[in-house]
């Protein structure tokens, strides 16, 4: 009884001494940022970063706060004291970075964010385009979910790949694939818009690609296989341009050599605003011709990356896994350039009537 009785005060008063090492924060004692940017000036950092306050609303009250800096802890840690409670990135959203800094480097700034303990590795990274003040401004006037919010959606039904932390880094640190991220800008309606696909060797921004071949980029990675494709069709010997919207899809590998290999594209869709003269009785010459439209894209896109020594769909990682003797600087240097990859496009057609609406109500 004696020793059941020291054991449950031995336990007790471990409980009580782990208890007493926990660091306590009060919500409503800290602004809790959810939006970060970061942009290179002339004499350093320029940082921006959004909170909600629900205090006078219970939609939230964007406010910003400003600072510059040459590291990342010391622009948080004025923008700290420029405010009336301490801030707190533990709860952080979205991080982007400018343009400017993100074709210099963007390490030192990274590395600062995603080895905090607090901070989620799903958090959004994009690079801006526009000035980080007017994409602020924007986000600003809208709802405090609004930014993190119109990335998930983009991402899962538009024409862009996942672009987080967690998928920047395990790119960085591998030796087979390079870093990508998406592209936002101000668009019509003085709205926030993806305007393309931020193709990286290491850390800075060596390449960008446009809207249409993020959604090429998308297909070659197997990722969320969805979204919108302009194609051009010959049909009488001119020139049409008809949607296709892909609803879902897949991807298959194949290697022959080190210097070889093959990828199959499979897409499931429906074809939308049919040009004047075509109708649904065109499709299986509409599929002909989008295939080999998609092959042709594909083909042209994979070829200015090898141009550019950029790998940002994973060759290297998928060669690597059929050699045992794979080196990343022989590879890159002396194979990836001239690297043969067959690339076949296989679509699956969903019915549509004349106005392109999908007749099986996907």
């Amino acid at each position: 009884m004696k020793n059941s009785c020291r054991r449950g005060a031995l336990l007790l008063l471990c409980f009580l001494l782990l208890t007493s090492c926990v660091h306590k924060t009060i919500i409503d004692e800290v602004q809790i940022i959810s939006v970060l940017g970061f942009d290179k000036t002339d004499n350093g950092y320029h940082g921006i970063s959004m909170f909600a306050d629900y205090k006078k609303s219970e939609l939230g009250d964007n406010f910003l706060l400003e600072a510059d800096g040459k590291r990342a802890r010391i622009i948080l840690s004025k923008m700290s004291d420029a405010s009336s409670r301490p801030i707190s990135i533990a709860k952080l959203k979205v991080m982007i970075v400018g343009e400017r800094f993100a074709r210099e480097g963007i390490n030192q700034f990274s590395e600062t964010i995603c080895i905090d303990p607090k901070v989620s590795s799903n958090v959004y990274m994009v690079i801006s385009e526009a000035p980080m003040i007017d994409i602020f401004t924007m986000i600003q006037a809208r709802d405090p979910e609004h930014l993190e919010n119109l990335l998930t959606q983009t991402m899962e039904n538009g024409n862009f790949p996942t672009g987080n932390m967690h998928y920047y880094l395990k790119n960085y640190f591998s030796k087979g694939q390079d870093s990508s991220l998406p592209i936002i800008d101000v668009g019509p309606q003085q709205r926030v818009s993806f305007s393309g696909y931020g193709i990286f060797k290491r850390d800075q921004l060596k390449m960008k690609i446009n809207y249409v071949e993020s959604f090429l980029f998308k297909l070659m990675l197997g990722d969320h296989i969805y979204g919108v494709y302009p194609a051009d069709i010959m049909k009488g010997g001119a020139k049409k341009e008809i949607v296709f919207h892909c609803m879902s899809g897949g991807l298959k590998q194949k290697y022959y050599a080190k210097d070889h290999v093959r990828y199959v594209v499979r897409v499931k869709g429906f074809f939308q605003d049919y040009p004047e003269n075509m109708f649904t009785s065109d499709n299986q010459m509409l599929i002909q011709e989008l295939e080999h439209n998609l092959e042709q894209q594909l083909d042209k896109l994979v070829r200015s990356f090898q141009k550019a020594k950029l790998d940002p769909i994973g060759f290297g990682n998928f060669v690597r896994q059929h050699q045992r003797d794979w080196n990343a600087d022989t590879f890159y240097e002396q194979v990836y350039p001239n690297m043969k990859v067959d690339i076949e496009v296989k679509v699956d057609m969903q019915e549509t009537d004349q106005s392109g609406k999908n007749s099986e109500g996907i």
